[in-house]
């Protein structure tokens, strides 16, 4: 176990002479053994072996025996070990987010600020490796994760071993290679016993479902049915690496920046692969947008649609980004939506490839919050007023109508869309951060089919966050936290809560 590893470190250069590793180890099988691996290792790379442990406040007395067994493991084998205490459930409640996500986030904090120590200390970023336990069957899970997303190549290639953060840090992931039964045959061995996390035997975690239910099932099926995984997520990752080389060569031929603009040559576009083509597609949605978080395949396939389409049509994308077809090219920009003096209020409209989209940007938003004025929408059979106001506390003064509410502004602000509902569409229904889909939940609530489609929806991608006449996302309620909300009213609704037919 420890030789492979050491291979594997060394064919994808995780760890150097002179580095500072700084290892996350929960207590569990998986960051136990990667634990020892790199207590092993140390000399004979001749590095520096930190420990960092994450008491999520989650599971009261067990999360703090966790930690306290940890601290003695480091204390029996002289390694330095800090705990960070951090309290995911309130974290998550004020957030509006689940609590998986939330203890993710609150987890890698905690490393991100070890490793900020590390700089103070002398360290430069490039010799800091945060060490990751994630495994050959967590790789599959991520595998099966995205594809049920909808992923493209990127999501299916899995967890990579070696990534480098935004702060010159790298991420690196030893175990990537081994199989959960292999890391606990190895630990059985050196007679290490391991704490055990009581929620991950909970089947409300999607991750905990794909891990105790759908795994098994594929190993019936094929008992190296996640190596096999494993492997296919290697060769896609290469495909991925190629199509990306291959984007950058011809990447200038198709795609011009000019001032906020970025434009897509039609003709050029259309002489490359498809598969080419999608990936300059996406190349030139990153550079408009300056990251790569929320945007998706489904972002990519709606901008080349516009290939297809007449000069005019255009389509929404994250961070209120629109893709506009003109003539020979497709543009993509920021939003130009601004609030224009019309009496009280203002108007902002949009239009989508399919069926009208009204968007509203998070300039808008601020632009809004800043004067108190009122906004105007007019929409096919009827007018959204938007208001954004701050929220003296009050949680029973909160509208209970069916046609107005107030959102917590927080979870909103990045901007928004009024639409009818696409395919893919979901809201959440908990607190615990629980998505249902949107078709789902028109069936539990007997909407019938032919008027699902006349629903405004108030949607941030395939989120969302208000269907219009009925219930609201429960992560977009105000809370005691909230120091601002919006208030949107619809008018033209009918007793049955859709939109007016015109």
């Amino acid at each position: 176990m420890i030789e492979t590893c050491k291979r594997y470190i060394h064919e994808f250069h995780m760890i150097e002479a002179g580095d500072l590793v700084i290892a996350g180890v929960s207590g569990g099988a998986d960051s136990l053994c990667l634990f020892h691996i790199l207590n092993n290792l140390k000399g004979v790379i001749n590095y520096t072996l930190k420990v960092v442990h994450v008491e999520h406040g989650i599971r009261g007395d067990e999360s703090k025996e966790d930690a306290a067994f940890v601290e003695e493991l480091c204390r029996k084998y002289g390694v330095f070990c800090r705990v960070y205490p951090v309290d995911v459930p309130s974290y998550s409640a004020k957030q509006h987010m689940g609590t998986e996500e939330a203890a993710r986030i609150l987890r890698y904090d905690a490393l991100t600020r070890e490793v900020g120590l590390a700089v103070e200390e002398g360290y430069r970023p490039e010799q800091i490796k945060v060490a990751l336990a994630h495994h050959g069957d967590d790789n599959a899970e991520t595998m099966l994760f995205q594809l049920a997303r909808g992923s493209g190549i990127a999501g299916l290639c899995g967890m990579k071993a070696i990534r480098q953060a935004q702060g010159g840090f790298f991420y690196i992931r030893p175990l990537l290679w081994a199989t959960r039964s292999r890391i606990e045959a190895y630990l059985q061995s050196i007679g290490q016993n391991f704490c055990i996390d009581s929620t991950n035997s909970e089947l409300d975690y999607s991750r905990n479902r794909l891990r105790k239910n759908v795994l098994p099932e594929l190993e019936q099926i094929n008992s190296e049915a996640i190596r096999h995984m494993n492997q296919t997520a290697k060769r896609l990752e290469r495909i991925e690496d190629y199509l990306n080389s291959q984007a950058k060569m011809v990447y200038k031929d198709c795609v011009t920046q000019k001032e906020r603009a970025y434009e897509i040559d039609v003709s050029a576009l259309k002489q490359l692969h498809l598969a080419l083509g999608e990936e300059i597609v996406k190349m030139a949605i990153y550079e408009a947008a300056g990251q790569k978080k929320d945007i998706s395949a489904v972002h990519v396939e709606s901008v080349l649609a516009l290939c297809g389409l007449q000069s005019g049509k255009q389509v929404s994308l994250p961070y209120g980004m629109i893709a506009r077809r003109e003539f020979g090219k497709i543009l993509i920009t920021k939003n130009s939506t601004s609030i224009e003096s019309a009496g009280d209020g203002a108007q902002a409209t949009g239009y989508g490839v399919a069926d009208r989209k009204y968007v509203v940007t998070s300039q808008f938003l601020e632009e809004l919050k800043k004067t108190g004025k009122e906004a105007k929408i007019s929409v096919d059979g009827g007018e959204f007023t938007l208001k954004i106001m701050k929220f003296l506390g009050n949680l029973e003064k909160i509208p209970k109508k069916r046609y107005t509410k107030f959102l917590d502004y927080d979870m909103i602000k990045i901007g928004f869309t009024i639409r009818t509902r696409c395919p893919q569409d979901h809201i959440c229904i908990d607190q615990a951060g629980h998505h249902k889909k949107l078709n789902d939940y028109f069936v539990q609530e007997k909407v019938p089919k032919d008027q699902r489609e006349r629903l405004w929806l108030m949607a941030q991608d395939s989120r969302i966050l208000w269907v219009t006449g009925m219930r609201i996302a429960e992560d977009c309620k105000i809370t005691e936290n909230t120091e601002y909300g919006l208030l949107i009213q619809y008018s033209g609704g009918t007793e049955d809560g859709l939109q007016q037919t015109t």
